[in-house]
């Protein structure tokens, strides 16, 4: 009920009244006020009489404030965290990350248990163990897995455990030397997880303290669309990490076999094979479109003719790698008989290469969107333009994407025959295209087309050259009613907690401090979202 017909009721049925508005100051500023009092009549006039307390509520607004931000850092952390998470009450789970549901095949956990879960006869409860123990795991299927578990008490009788599987450890004692080449870069993501459990530490603190204050009130939608504006990065890292350990054990399975292999070749065919894995990575040139297809052409005819196998397979790898720098090495090595050996475990450790990469760039990604998120109000505009390959600064949100994208959705892409480069912050518009390609795979449910255009136009009043991108997707489109408010800060349709309403705002702010201009078309099926950028 509004405050003024609380009042009118107030009036008339004498009853007291609890009502919270705003207060405007002398200064033009506006306080919170909480409101609790009642009308009492004079017997003698007949008058109406107020009696009530006005409180200025703003410590406890801001309080709230704070609890509420602490409280989704946590929630952001534990749902995007590659460690197999669950809250428990007791042996009941309470709740389950995303991880965990992967790794043990569920997709609900209404009434499941801890015990459900264990392959321990003699299970006697959560709350009897050590506080690190190890056994198999029962995912959903009945299938046995070694787990490593980790319990940690939040409060009385309520755990935070978490779940590592230990198959690959457990498969061969020489995985360790193969991580050991990639230990400083995973350093950065195991800072995450030392960021989660303080975190944790604070949640309960501040959680300890709104006890003795009255209940939480609704924080707002800014603080809520957090959990949406890293979303991107964060599942861009999980996704790198799991293709990064599904090469790690391939290469593990086909070592013994390349190491045999090495030792019966020349010192110096062994030289030329490790050079060929880890110079043309430093030097990728990534190609596209037509330019792309004629290259390919070209190796699998000059491989074709020094009789290599499977020429077509290893054209087509060197060119969508960007290795074609490191051709010369592969015609000294391509007549061996066993050269395709060489060359997909070769092809493999540039492929992890290339992933560790994307994490160290998603990483980077969520300290500038959550500085950003922060300091909103004082949109950054520091920093030097770039000249940028414009494709490849869009290439690389596709591929963070992938694994989102190749189960249900297919790309279009309708690019130059040549790469397209301009002036541009580059990180600035990785944040674009992340925000609206993320938009059109959600509007499509993971699922449909979605095409991704690129061309060139000179304004014939201006005389300037403008490059034009198009992305258009096959999900919903946006009802008339609201197409003309998406760019509106904190305008939003999600439910609370999915999004902030700032995504597009700072797809438009990017634009406009590139001077540039963006523009949206929809139809039900169909939204196409047009930026234009100077040349």
């Amino acid at each position: 009920m509004f405050t003024k017909e609380l009042l009118a009721d107030a009036i008339g049925t004498r009853s007291p009244y609890h009502a919270f508005y705003r207060l405007r100051k002398k200064d033009n500023s506006y306080i919170p006020i909480e409101d609790r009092g009642t009308f009492i009549s004079n017997d003698i006039s007949g008058s109406n009489r107020q009696v009530g307390v006005l409180e200025n509520v703003s410590a406890k607004y801001e309080f709230e404030l704070k609890l509420q931000s602490k409280e989704e850092r946590f929630r952001n952390f534990y749902n995007f965290a590659s460690e197999a998470i669950i809250i428990t009450d007791g042996d009941l789970i309470l709740d389950a990350n995303l991880a965990f549901k992967k790794l043990f095949g569920y997709d609900f956990i209404h009434h499941l248990s801890v015990k459900e879960i264990i392959a321990d006869p003699l299970w006697n409860g959560i709350d009897n163990k050590e506080k690190i123990f190890s056994l198999e795991g029962i995912k959903k299927d009945g299938t046995l897995i070694p787990i490593q578990v980790n319990k940690k008490e939040i409060e009385e009788g309520k755990f935070i455990i978490s779940f590592i599987d230990l198959t690959l450890i457990n498969e061969a004692e020489s995985i360790k030397e193969a991580l050991k080449e990639i230990q400083e870069k995973n350093n950065l993501i195991i800072s995450q997880k030392l960021e989660l459990e303080r975190t944790i530490e604070e949640l309960k603190l501040t959680q300890s303290q709104l006890i003795l204050n009255e209940k939480m009130a609704s924080l707002g939608q800014l603080i809520a669309g957090i959990a949406h504006e890293i979303n991107n990065p964060m599942g861009a890292i999980k996704a790198s990490s799991q293709l990064i350990l599904e090469n790690i054990k391939n290469q593990i399975l086909n070592q013994e076999k390349i190491i045999h292999l090495l030792s019966s070749k020349p010192l110096e065919k062994r030289k030329l094979f490790f050079k060929w894995m880890t110079e043309p990575f430093e030097k990728r040139n990534q190609l596209h479109g037509s330019e792309a297809r004629k290259q390919k052409k070209l190796i699998n005819e000059k491989l074709e003719r020094l009789g290599c196998k499977d020429s077509e397979f290893v054209a087509e790898e060197v060119v969508d790698s960007g290795v074609q720098n490191g051709l010369s090495i592969i015609e000294h090595l391509c007549h061996e008989e066993d050269f395709l050996d060489f060359f997909n475990y070769g092809i493999q450790y540039i492929h992890t290469s290339r992933n560790l990469n994307s994490i160290l760039e998603s990483i980077q990604r969520v300290s500038k969107i959550l500085y950003a998120l922060k300091n909103f109000s004082h949109f950054d505009k520091k920093g030097n333009k770039i000249n940028t390959d414009l494709i490849a600064n869009i290439e690389t949100v596709l591929i963070l994407y992938n694994s989102q994208i190749k189960n249900g959705i297919r790309i279009v892409r309708e690019y130059p025959d040549s790469n397209l480069y301009i002036d541009c912050y580059p990180n600035d518009l990785i944040q674009v295209w992340t925000n609206l390609i993320f938009n059109a795979i959600q509007a499509m449910s993971y699922k449909g087309v979605l095409t991704i255009s690129i061309q060139t136009e000179k304004d014939s009043f201006t005389n300037l050259n403008w490059a034009k991108i198009q992305i258009e997707d096959t999900g919903t489109g946006i009802s008339d009613a609201i197409k003309d408010r998406i760019f509106e800060p904190f305008f939003t349709t999600k439910e609370l907690g999915e999004g902030s309403g700032l995504g597009l705002d700072i797809v438009r702010r990017i634009v406009q401090k590139h001077d540039g201009k963006i523009e949206v078309f929809s139809k039900p099926g169909n939204k196409i979202f047009t930026v234009s950028l100077p040349i």
